[in-house]
């Protein structure tokens, strides 16, 4: 079977569950499994697997079970390996394969514990619904070990709401279930017990809760003896003995059922002795998103992303799909699913280009996780910057080389650069492009401080610290001394140039805009001192962001609230005040345009809503109207030189104090483009002043 497109459906379809157990002889695969796993249909699962863009020549199905997500890989994949431990599927599996004549699918009996395969064997390993019955560690460290660098690995997987409907639902048709789901679960509870340090606070709870400090076992176990104290008693005083204890007992006793909380007893005092009671569980057992995200680190990889089953998506175009489970059980994660990456650190060569896009992918792809109806995020917020990409980045930084790929890459950077001047232009420009300034998450130490430089630059965005510990740390590297330095509102870097400390703002300044002062020299703390408003001369297009926009989103598009980078200009001042406690005021409104149409007679008419001046007067509009576009809006804002681009003139330019304005349509003009910017008294300070425009509108015939 030939490989299909992405975005074809797939014609055929899989045979009919009772032409299946005809043909496979002996199969002990009952009637209702097969339907159940056959009945979405072939094209179902394809359209799954284009939701998540797996990509490659080799993929390999650990766990395929009847094949049916082996047969839909297999439309996408140059050749697919099917390995599972129950040969009665795998009759199933050869059977699809050759009733859909699929020649590029090998279907071989095996663990996926130990898979029969060579290092670097696959670009992405796909695993559905089985990793939670085996010995997940060891199952994680396989896959990592037969993927190629920079291959992704798919998997889904149950939790604990999983169990819950097996104990409430399923066991209405299937009673047996009920006592899967509950022993299920207190596996689950009891290794995430351990995992927290239960079993060292048991031996030191003993001691506290005994009133016997430094009593050793035997001790406990014989005076527990001597004064008839029923064990059940012992091991519920040792459980409460710690926050670990009652949370096990608490949650065994609320979902596993009388018999286990009984067992639970027994285990705690077998605990106690020094053994291990999860050496008899067996791996069954439950998994929730944070259990798994350390376990997928630890075996390598890297850039974990879940959704419940059926929503991870990373191909938006593709249509919905239906999951095939519930991802939730009253309100309980249930299925799930994730994907994780093996980093390829070849892959990333000493390229400023490569910054500069990963700053570009932050700027359209938002972090942020909704977690309430109307998310609020302060200056101080820290949580919202995932902490496993911010260990990624970590990961990323240290295996470049750190300092020293910093070093090759300001190399690199300043190479056409003459004079220290130059270098600090080029810098101050590259980290301008190479961080988005993300308004809402911020990467920050556990402690809440700025990480080192590398790490900020594999994260691609941050705020005033990053850009100014960036730029420091890149010129140091260059030989140029820089500091650091706190102002009031705002963090800089400052450079040692020519016998002065200038300013190396990539923060505020964005766009390739580096502020100079009267003499064409770059701008100074001291020249600020002697005059704190010239630097108003300077669009300040790292402000650009405002409420309301895509940049001040969460992931679901639900608007975040209360942070002090989400300002409109009127409510943020002018960039002098984060300069000078001196400079005061605020620029007016951006005008909202209410009416731009063109009228029968080739003329055109446009009118605005009034701005509002908070400090001074308002001395007008600059209103221009043009054939050519800006190219940009604050809903969309570049990370180059182009949003200082305006709106053309070539029909209008004029200043008035009116809020309407007409003219002429030039012949032969289809549409036409128009922004108003207003400016204030504030030209009396600084008569450069630079004020922002409003949206721009257009109209057409």
């Amino acid at each position: 079977m030939s490989i299909v497109e992405s975005n074809q459906r797939i014609e055929v379809d899989f045979p009919s569950v009772d032409d299946v157990l005809q043909t496979v002889s002996g199969s002990e695969v009952d009637h209702e499994f097969l339907e159940m796993e056959l009945g979405p249909g072939l094209d179902y699962y394809v359209r799954r697997i284009d939701r998540l863009m797996l990509a490659g020549d080799r993929v390999l199905d650990a766990g395929c079970g009847v094949g049916q997500w082996s047969a839909a890989l297999a439309q996408r994949f140059r050749h697919v390996e099917a390995i599972d431990l129950k040969e009665n599927r795998l009759e199933v599996a050869r059977y699809l394969s050759q009733h859909h004549r699929i020649d590029n699918m090998t279907v071989r009996c095996g663990s996926i514990d130990d898979l029969p395969y060579e290092d670097t064997s696959f670009d992405a390993v796909f695993c559905y619904g089985v990793i939670m019955f085996t010995p997940i560690q060891q199952v994680l460290a396989e896959f990592h070990r037969v993927m190629k660098p920079g291959g992704r690995v798919y998997v889904c997987l149950n939790a604990g709401g999983w169990s819950r409907y097996l104990i409430d639902e399923r066991s209405k048709t299937h009673p047996a279930v009920a006592d899967v789901g509950r022993m299920t679960l207190y596996k689950t509870y009891w290794h995430r017990a351990i995992n927290a340090g239960f079993a060292e606070s048991l031996q030191s709870g003993a001691g506290q809760q005994l009133v016997m400090p430094k009593l050793i076992l035997r001790s406990v176990l014989a005076w527990a003896r001597l004064s008839r104290i029923n064990p059940d008693k012992l091991a519920t005083v040792l459980l409460k003995s710690s926050p670990q204890g009652r949370l096990l007992y608490e949650s065994v006793k609320q979902d596993c059922g009388p018999d286990l909380v009984k067992r639970l007893m027994v285990d705690v005092i077998a605990c106690l002795k020094g053994g291990d009671v999860r050496e008899g569980f067996g791996p069954e057992r439950a998994y929730n998103p944070d259990d798994i995200n350390d376990l997928v680190a630890g075996a390598g990889f890297s850039e974990f992303d879940w959704a419940s089953e059926g929503d991870l998506v990373y191909d938006w175009q593709q249509p919905a799909c239906k999951p095939r489970y519930d991802g939730y059980f009253n309100n309980r994660l249930s299925v799930w699913e994730f994907q994780a990456a093996k980093p390829d650190w070849q892959a990333i060569p000493v390229s400023a280009d490569f910054h500069i896009r990963r700053a570009d992918d932050a700027a359209s792809h938002p972090i942020f996780f909704d977690q309430t109806a109307q998310p609020r995020v302060s200056n101080t917020t820290q949580l919202s910057y995932p902490p496993e990409l911010f260990a990624f980045a970590q990961r990323l930084a240290k295996d470049s080389g750190g300092t020293n790929y910093l070093a090759a890459l300001a190399r690199q950077i300043c190479r056409d650069a003459e004079d220290d001047t130059g270098r600090a232009c080029c810098i101050i420009r590259f980290v301008q492009k190479a961080l988005f300034r993300d308004p809402v998450c911020q990467p920050l130490e556990q402690g809440g401080s700025v990480p080192d430089a590398a790490t900020i630059l594999f994260c691609a965005r941050g705020r005033c610290g990053h850009a100014a510990e960036l730029v420091s740390t890149l010129a140091q590297v260059v030989g140029i001394e820089s500091r650091i330095t706190q102002l009031p509102q705002h963090v800089i870097a400052e450079l040692s140039i020519e016998g002065r400390w200038v300013i190396a703002d990539a923060d505020a300044f964005k766009n390739g805009v580096v502020p100079l002062n009267r003499d064409d020299r770059l701008l100074s703390m001291k020249d600020l001192k002697d005059n704190p408003y010239q630097i108003d001369r300077f669009s300040s297009t790292g402000l650009y962001i405002r409420p309301n926009s895509s940049y001040t989103q969460g992931v679901f598009g639900t608007q975040v609230r209360g942070y002090v980078d989400a300002l409109e200009p009127d409510d943020r001042g002018f960039v002098s005040r984060l300069y000078s406690e001196e400079s005061i005021g605020f620029p007016p409104s951006l005008p909202e345009i209410l009416r731009f149409e063109l009228a029968d007679d080739d003329r055109f008419e446009l009118e605005w809503a009034e701005s509002i001046v908070r400090e001074g007067e308002l001395r007008g509009y600059r209103v221009r109207v043009g054939t050519t576009s800006c190219g940009w809006t604050y809903q969309a804002l570049p990370n180059d030189e182009s949003l200082l681009n305006e709106t053309l003139d070539n029909v209008l330019s004029v200043e008035t104090l009116e809020t309407s304005v007409c003219g002429t349509v030039p012949k032969g003009t289809g549409e036409l483009f128009a922004s108003i910017t207003p400016f204030s008294s504030r030209i009396d300070l600084e008569p450069e002043t630079f004020f922002r425009p409003s949206e721009e509108a257009r109209c057409e015939r």
